[in-house]
């Protein structure tokens, strides 16, 4: 699917680290939203 494992997604989920670009670029275009309209809030 995304290409980004359930672990780091968790990570990010739960505040343990922000995104890495090329992670939220891979979200965006497996949720076929543009990168900018993930929001991480830290």
């Amino acid at each position: 699917m995304s290409g980004v494992s359930r672990t780091t997604i968790v990570a990010i989920e739960n505040n343990q680290h922000a995104p890495q670009p090329l992670t939220i670029h891979k979200l965006a275009k497996a949720l076929e939203v543009e990168p900018n309209q993930i929001e991480h809030n830290s």
